[in-house]
């Protein structure tokens, strides 16, 4: 057995990860790899996620992209965009956008991924979900956006079963 990776992390007072290293061992030392940094709102939801990588030549951390949350009243993450870290103009741009439709059983309808193009947002992918009277999900549809026609096609799709505690059946 030998170590190959190491991953340390930093908590809040409110037992909340904020902060994660990822380091391998090169030569017979720890070399830093990834940092993960998160920030929370006054509720406790993680509303960024901020990702460096180690530049080993210069000695410090490269910023690469970070993910911001948005959440409904529920506490129920609603969207996210993941941003990418221009160096050259020393700011943030716009790279993918995840956007959730959820019910009234605070539960994911819709999952929409967009991507970033010429200033818009343009669809990519979807997930459609589908849920029992208990609230378990029983159907999954993935699909795919026709950047020609802008038809929706559908990629996979899964009928799925329950345990009586809901976990799935696979």
């Amino acid at each position: 057995w030998e170590d190959e990776q190491l991953s340390t992390s930093t908590f809040t007072a409110n037992n909340q990860r904020s902060s994660n290293v990822l380091q391998f061992f090169e030569n017979g030392v720890w070399e830093n790899f990834l940092r993960d940094t998160m920030e929370f709102d006054v509720n406790g939801y993680l509303i960024k996620s901020t990702i460096n990588s180690w530049d080993s030549a210069g000695g410090k951390w490269d910023t690469l992209n970070r993910l911001v949350y948005t959440y409904n009243s529920a506490g129920v993450y609603t969207e996210y965009i993941n941003e990418q870290w221009d160096p050259s103009r020393s700011s943030w741009r716009n790279s993918i956008r995840n956007l959730r439709s959820i019910n009234s059983n605070n539960t994911v309808d819709l999952s929409t991924f967009f991507r970033w193009e010429d200033g818009f947002w343009i669809e990519d992918s979807r997930n459609q979900l589908i849920y029992d009277n208990d609230g378990f999900l029983v159907y999954r549809l993935f699909q795919i956006r026709d950047r020609i026609n802008s038809d929706w096609n559908d990629i996979s799709q899964d009928s799925l079963s329950n345990y009586d505690d809901g976990r799935l059946d696979i």
